[in-house]
This record gives C-alpha cells, structure tokens and sequence, in this order.
C-alpha cells in the first residue's frame, strides 16, 4: 500500500509541477498576491521545479521516509498560504494551472490534508520496491490513475452542483 501512496504523491507533485510551468503567468498572479515583486518570477519557476525533483525522489524509492517528511512539510505550507488565501477571499491558488477567479482554497485544504496523510503512511511503513513483480507495480500504477480521475470527477460534479444549484463558490 505504501508505494501507492508514494506513486500517488509523485502523480500529484509533478502534476501540480506541469500545470504551474504550462501556466506559468497564471501562477506569477497568484505570488503577486502573497510575496514580494522582486519573489514573484523567481519563485514561479523554482516551486515546480521542487515538486517535479519530490516526484522523481517519490518515484525512485530511495529514503522514502525522508521523501514523504519532505513532500508532507511542501505539502502543511501549500495549506498555510491556502488557509492565508481564503482568510483574505483571494481566489485561485494555481496548483493546477487555476486562475485568481477560482476559489479553490478549502478544496486544496482538503486534497493537501489526505496526501499529508499519504505521506504520514509511508513515513510509518516504508515501502519495499525491490523485487517486486511488474504486474504489482501496473496494478499499483492503476490504483492511482484511478484515485486522480475520481479526485478529478469529485471536483467537476460539486463545481457542477454549485452552477446548477446557483451557489457562489465565492460564500
């Protein structure tokens, strides 16, 4: 189970890594709102390059507790800056590629606390990548597609609830 965790916590960092490079004047608003100027394009190309190095070290195996501490440590300060974010009403974190528009801080609260937990399973049973068959590791690599599309399906139908049902994600 622990190197599922560990694939599903690479999936995610180096997703997160992608959208923010694909998207990287989208990410510069959201730091415009939380450091200084002279922070904004620096840190723009430094955070994702940080969490696709976590992913790599994620995928690789090795130290995976100190990995996991690392990934879990990104993880509790991404939730500071988001709680900071929703505590001002500044909308669009830009993990995944999000505009300011898009509130997205108590759905990132959320996500980010289930992957620190992730971690937090992984840092107490490491996991054991050698000799392991490759029909384990597909099946592994199945189970995390799987929970990134139900993440991704989860979020598209409360996004759909609240347009239907006229909410303002904003309240």
């Amino acid at each position: 189970m622990s190197s599922v965790m560990l694939m599903l916590l690479a999936t995610v960092f180096a997703l997160a890594a992608g959208a923010k490079l694909i998207s990287r004047s989208a990410f510069e608003a959201v730091l415009r709102s939380l450091v200084p100027a002279p922070l904004v394009r620096p840190l723009s190309l430094l955070v994702p390059l940080m969490e696709l190095f976590l992913s790599g070290w994620l995928l690789s195996g090795f130290a995976a507790r100190a990995a996991c501490g690392f990934a879990g440590a990104m993880l509790a300060l991404f939730s500071l800056l988001l709680f900071h974010m929703w505590r001002r009403r500044l909308g669009g974190c830009g993990c995944f590629g999000e505009g300011a528009d898009t509130q997205t801080a108590v759905p990132g609260i959320v996500r980010n606390t289930l992957l620190i937990l992730a971690a937090l399973l992984v840092i107490s049973e490491p996991p054991l990548w050698a000799n392991r068959s490759p029909s384990i590791i597909l099946a592994e690599m199945t189970v995390v597609v799987g929970l990134v599309c139900a993440w991704v399906v989860a979020v598209a139908v409360v996004t759909r609830w609240k347009f239907v049902n006229g909410s303002d994600a904003s309240s």
